[in-house]
């Protein structure tokens, strides 16, 4: 199938049949983080733990008792039958004892991200830190990095999509934005503005906050990939390859 990422536009990227067969099992380089769907732990469906799949042992785990757990699909339509977890908006996993200065340095990083919004309001946050300083997500407005490190996509409903973001990718001082299909969006070179802060921050998914989940994300995640320097060379085409073919994905 073919996602469209909305509003955007940019050089054409890899596509699904410049990939090597069989594709790829695993992603390239080494992540410091990876979070999959198919690693998890459950009762029943709820996920009481997303289990970290790199080296780091980094797990997940929900936030605080009074909120929800999200949910598993096993066999998820939207992304080629792969497992993904289910967000309802009232749900906030943390990183225990992680910072954001363990996934990304102030001056590059790379992240990887596959999912799916079911609400595209303001400030619907699939990943960043404790405070917002730092975040990525849908926003119906468009695309948007304000003196906040704020990563905002344009994303049609219910539109599952596949996102590169990061700062170094193709040797640029500049944070760079990739969606399905090469799409791209150059945020420019003050990414780090609020190095001093936001890197000893605590890592969330699906929301932000310290006690409870504040603008919470609505939607799917099937797979989160994180790099503290950004790939290149082969280890950026395995990776590529390794969701465009898990996923069903033209790149």
């Amino acid at each position: 199938m073919t996602n469209i990422l909305t509003g955007m536009m940019g050089a054409a990227g890899v596509a699904t049949s410049d990939c090597p067969l069989p594709y790829p099992t695993t992603p390239g380089g080494t992540p410091i983080l990876w979070f999959a769907g198919d690693d998890v732990t459950l009762s029943g469906t709820d996920v009481t733990q997303w289990n970290d799949k790199s080296s780091s042992g980094f797990d997940a785990t929900k936030l605080a008792a009074s909120l929800n757990y999200a949910t598993l699909d096993a066999t998820d339509s939207n992304f080629n039958g792969k497992p993904t977890l289910n967000f309802p908006g009232s749900s906030l996993y943390e990183l225990s004892g992680e910072t954001m200065g363990d996934i990304m340095t102030a001056t590059e990083f790379e992240w990887w991200f596959v999912g799916m919004a079911t609400f595209a309001g303001a400030y619907n946050y699939m990943f960043g830190d404790t405070s917002g300083y730092w975040w990525f997500g849908p926003q119906t407005s468009g695309l948007y990095k304000g003196g906040d490190q704020h990563v905002e996509v344009s994303l049609a409903l219910s539109t599952p999509g596949m996102f590169q973001l990061g700062q170094g990718i193709g040797g640029t001082s500049n944070l760079i934005l990739r969606g399905i299909d090469g799409a791209e969006d150059d945020y420019g070179s003050n990414v780090n503005y609020y190095s001093g802060s936001w890197l000893s921050h605590g890592i969330r998914i699906a929301g932000r906050g310290t006690t409870g989940a504040s603008y919470p994300f609505r939607g799917d995640i099937a797979e989160i990939i994180c790099y503290t320097s950004p790939l290149t060379g082969d280890a950026l085409t395995q990776t590529k390859c390794y969701l465009a073919g898990k996923y069903d994905m033209e790149w």
